[in-house]
């Protein structure tokens, strides 16, 4: 009984641990990039990159600018595009990654992937 009481006590620590040094400020930029990179159906494997950087932040949130790019497979063109958005709720986050992602696909980021999956043969994130 000692031991489970031990072990109760030490979740209970490293719960709260990791309640105390999360930041709702990173988990809005990862949720920012991955909503990039998802609408992209990007993933490892290919040329697609997402970057975010934290503008500012106070109590209505913070403004969070995304900077998503698309490459060819030998690098000779790149896509870039960025937005800025205040996020305090992680659908905010999720709309600035699609927002970024839509304004890549616009610029002909489709075509690029699709050329670098047909050519690579690496299966699409949705398949």
């Amino acid at each position: 009984m000692t031991r489970w009481r031990s072990y109760q006590s030490s979740l209970h620590s490293s719960n709260q641990t990791s309640t105390d040094i999360h930041s709702w400020e990173t988990a809005a930029c990862v949720l920012a990039e991955r909503s990039l990179l998802r609408t992209l159906e990007g993933g490892c494997q290919v040329p697609v990159a997402a970057t975010t950087r934290i503008e500012s932040h106070d109590a209505a949130g913070a403004s969070i600018r995304l900077t998503g790019r698309v490459l060819n497979l030998d690098g000779t063109k790149c896509l870039e595009s960025e937005a800025v958005a205040v996020v305090l709720e992680d659908s905010q986050a999720d709309a600035l990654g699609r927002q970024v992602a839509a304004m890549l696909i616009e610029q002909g980021a489709a075509q690029i992937l699709h050329e670098v999956l047909a050519a690579s043969s690496v299966p699409r994130a949705s398949e």
